[in-house]
């Protein structure tokens, strides 16, 4: 009998009483065999490590880890990957779920050619349980392929780190960690994966549930955490200079730094704080200055920031409060459609 651990599923646990019984419910009904489900307890301040001890007294391939000091979802799940035995490694988010047959499907795709990577769809799910989105990355399947192309525009797609597996020797390997005490490690995470990756299949089928929790009318008050993307942005340009990526990926690189630095940071501190916080927005604009001055020539952002957008963005370099005053308007129009 082969006993060795097919996958180690790991989630990052952090004050999730509500959610994680969903979550577990999901990860222990799957039709895989021989799998481990590594949880780790980042610090939780409510009866979390107590809920998950119940489950691991319950289930033997359920591993609990404790942290003592609060280390961040990228803290987290580099736990993870440093206590898994499985040949594939995957991800979940403690408030998400997946399908009965996911693990099942991504690692008999993966060990049937070897594969670094194995890519899946997921969708967007609201706590009424309506699909706010399905997320398709190709229009077909891909079964143990790299395109060029292909690697370039999943560079470009920002982190996502879920609804995939990855060779555990193939992270170790290429020392493939997450950056730790930050938000927003997956961006840094992601990119560098697809970077490096030799082999990749992709089995175009929704399997995972991430979950948003859009029914909040609460909007968050500390908007200091976005002063992290520009940390994860920073990162990720030097790994790429460490690597020699940085020329070879130019392009995709400068895209990823407009979203970290843009996008992502401009449009949360508006919709998500309960105030706009306009040092953040000054820092948007000198760091996009600084770092992809040229921003309107690359192709990324040609091709994937609508008219509106770059109307916009270009509204942005000159007046931020023109810029706010614009970008709500367009959101009301966009919703109201």
């Amino acid at each position: 009998m082969n006993n060795k651990i097919t996958v180690s599923i790991i989630i990052p646990v952090y004050n999730a009483v509500s959610y994680i019984h969903k979550c577990l419910s999901s990860l222990l009904n799957q039709s895989i065999k021989n799998y481990e489900i590594i949880c780790v307890n980042d610090a939780s301040t409510d009866e979390t490590l107590s809920v998950l001890g119940d489950y691991a007294r319950r289930y033997s391939n359920i591993v609990v880890i404790n942290h003592q000091k609060n280390k961040r979802q990228g803290g987290a799940r580099n736990t993870g990957i440093r206590a898994a035995k499985g040949l594939y490694i995957g991800f979940v988010d403690s408030d998400d779920w997946v399908e009965e047959s996911m693990y099942k499907e991504l690692y008999e795709e993966a060990v049937k050619y070897d594969l670094d990577i194995v890519d899946t769809d997921y969708d967007i799910i609201n706590a009424k349980g309506e699909v706010l989105n399905k997320c398709h990355i190709f229009t077909n399947d891909i079964h143990n392929e790299v395109v060029e192309c292909n690697r370039r525009r999943l560079m470009t797609m920002g982190g996502s780190v879920w609804g995939k597996i990855y060779k555990r020797t193939f992270l170790l390997k290429n020392n493939l960690y997450f950056p730790e005490n930050l938000f927003y490690e997956d961006n840094c995470f992601v990119p560098l994966v697809y970077a490096q990756m030799k082999s990749y299949s992709y089995i175009r089928q929704c399997n995972y549930h991430y979950f948003v929790n859009t029914d909040s009318t609460t909007k968050k008050k500390n908007s200091s955490y976005l002063y992290d993307r520009f940390e994860i942005a920073n990162l990720l340009k030097l790994r790429f200079k460490e690597l020699n990526l940085e020329k070879i990926y130019k392009e995709e690189l400068d895209f990823l730094l407009i979203l970290n630095g843009f996008s992502g940071t401009v449009n949360a501190s508006i919709t998500t704080y309960t105030y706009i916080n306009y040092d953040i927005l000054q820092r948007c604009k000198e760091f996009v200055k600084k770092e992809v001055p040229n921003y309107c020539n690359n192709r990324w952002y040609k091709c994937k920031y609508s008219f509106l957008e770059r109307i916009l963005f270009y509204l942005f370099q000159i007046n931020i409060k023109l810029y706010v005053v614009g970008f709500k308007l367009a959101q009301k129009i966009k919703h109201t459609i």
